[in-house]
């Protein structure tokens, strides 16, 4: 299975707490075409400290073939905060 990943890269401040959607599409042109999939629940501040993985979901069978990501910030606009996010699509097992 996919999986989808966000990672905290740096420190937020000022927000109560921000939500990440997995949304897909069949079209990649057209933004409006994109349905959510699932939501994170709300991650508070005091858990996006770097190195905190934000959020991480398998992608099922039957899912679009475009993906994005939104986040929404709820509070006050953060004035520092970073992300990274992105797909693992095969995880070594062996050790």
């Amino acid at each position: 299975p996919i999986e989808v990943f966000v990672l905290v890269t740096e420190d937020f401040d000022n927000l109560t707490d921000l939500t990440v959607t997995l949304e897909s599409s069949s079209d990649d042109g057209d933004s409006d075409s994109f349905a959510t999939v699932l939501s994170s629940p709300a991650i508070a501040l005091a858990n996006l400290k770097a190195g905190a993985e934000g959020f991480k979901v398998a992608v099922s069978a039957g899912t679009e073939r475009y993906l994005q990501l939104k986040y929404t910030v709820n509070g006050t606009n953060p004035t520092a905060g970073k992300i990274t996010a992105g797909l693992i699509i095969d995880r070594q097992t062996n050790v």
